[in-house]
């Protein structure tokens, strides 16, 4: 049997996950929109980022090292080449900047 506050809750519930759903949407469709500005600043930090850590962590006796800083940027560069989503290039620059400051680290 359902009761009036029952009912009310339920519609705020199916409200608010309806207005989060539009939310993310929104944001991809401007990050779709704003494109060349959003690639632009992902592969100037992926590249200076890459660069810096190449530069002042990496002693260039282990190959894996190198070989670590120097794929994530290029993953970034493909993705841009091939004109993947947004939601992807974002991604990989993410990643390529998780797996830099995981070699500075460590």
């Amino acid at each position: 049997m359902e009761t009036l506050a029952h009912s009310k809750f339920r519609s705020q519930t199916v409200e608010k996950s309806m207005s989060k759903k539009k939310d993310t949407a929104a944001f991809w469709e401007m990050m779709e929109f704003n494109r060349f500005g959003v690639i632009a600043w992902t592969l100037s930090i992926v590249a200076c980022f890459s660069g810096i850590v190449a530069g002042f962590f990496v002693d260039g006796t282990n190959q894996l090292e190198i070989t670590l800083v120097a794929i994530p940027p290029m993953a970034t560069l493909v993705s841009i080449l091939v004109v993947a989503p947004i939601r992807w290039v974002l991604g990989v620059g993410i990643a390529a900047v998780l797996i830099n400051i995981l070699l500075m680290l460590f």
